[in-house]
């Protein structure tokens, strides 16, 4: 497909990205993300993503007893979150009592941070898409 908004390719040109097409999570992609969470807020968080066609499924995210309350589980889903929007991806999770977690509690961290339930009055899989900078007017 060509779009008139881009340049004909020519011999040794680089091809362009179609506009508006997301680009697929990859499990490379998401290792990459997770490393650089290490690197930049904690390396002890834990945190197991995975590439479902166009979303990332957060299965985990854990920060160790001793290192809580510091909010670093805040800035990991913040910097996914960050990441997803500009990939175009939509993160899918479902909150689960694992460790001991508050479902609930879980759930209302999620949401406020854009997850919002399949469906109204569930919390059982949450979805944030992705969000779309705007220009100031």
């Amino acid at each position: 497909m060509t779009d008139s908004s881009f340049p004909a390719r020519r011999a040794g040109m680089l091809a362009l990205p179609e506009p508006d097409i997301p680009m697929l999570p990859s499990t490379a992609t998401l290792d990459a993300v997770r490393e650089r969470i290490h690197r930049d807020i904690d390396p002890h968080i834990q945190i197991l993503l995975r590439p479902h066609g166009h979303q990332v499924i957060l299965d985990l995210i854990q920060v160790p007893y001793p290192l809580r309350g510091q909010r670093l589980a805040d800035r990991a889903l913040g910097f996914l979150c960050r990441r997803a929007d500009s990939a175009g991806w939509e993160i899918a999770l479902e909150p689960h009592p694992a460790f001991g977690s508050d479902t609930g509690r879980l759930a209302a961290w999620y949401r406020a941070h854009g997850f919002r339930p399949e469906a109204p009055g569930e919390n059982a899989w949450l979805h944030r898409v992705p969000r779309v900078a705007t220009s100031p007017s």
